[in-house]
């Protein structure tokens, strides 16, 4: 058996390096959404129908703003990975050898570029989420406004005159 405790290890410190940086990179973007989400989930039965719909527009408001945000993100990905590659072929032209070590130097060479490559990748596909997950929430609240509106009309009015009528129901199946 092949032990990878050490990968894993070397993995996970990359990761968690990583995360924490996309976390310092949007937690600030996302803050307003986070906070609205957050009042969402703390219970949607306690809020009236004036706070759900105030709420949905303050959402969607927040999705815009990041939407815009992530476009900006999208950029500095675009960025970082064209570097990456320029240091990477740049390493790759100078390093002596056959193909194979020149590319074996490139990869050492570069692997921090490659990381911040990594890091607005992932950091730009968060906020697309967030993004794409405030729109859904934002169709979930209007959901429950209509379940309400249904409710209370089922519950305060007929929906038609044989509502009101009393049925006669015999053995026989007549009215």
């Amino acid at each position: 058996m092949i032990d990878i405790t050490n990968a894993k290890d070397e993995v996970n410190k990359v990761v968690d390096q990583l995360a924490e940086s996309v976390a310092d990179l949007t937690n600030e973007m996302t803050a307003g959404l986070d906070k609205l989400i957050k009042k969402v989930a703390l219970g949607v039965d306690l809020m009236t129908n004036a706070e759900i719909r105030e709420t949905m527009a303050k959402i969607s408001v927040e999705a815009y703003s990041i939407g815009i945000l992530k476009e900006q993100n999208s950029l500095r990905d675009a960025c970082a990975t064209a570097l990456y590659k320029e240091a990477a072929a740049r390493s790759f032209s100078v390093t002596a050898g056959s193909v194979e070590a020149k590319k074996n130097q490139s990869v050492l060479d570069t692997l921090d570029r490659q990381a911040v490559s990594i890091l607005y990748n992932t950091s730009t596909n968060l906020l697309k989420t967030k993004c794409d997950e405030a729109h859904r929430i934002v169709s979930v609240l209007s959901n429950i406004l209509i379940s309400r509106a249904a409710e209370a009309k089922n519950q305060y009015s007929p929906r038609s005159e044989l509502d009101q009528m009393p049925y006669n129901n015999d053995e026989n199946g007549d009215n």
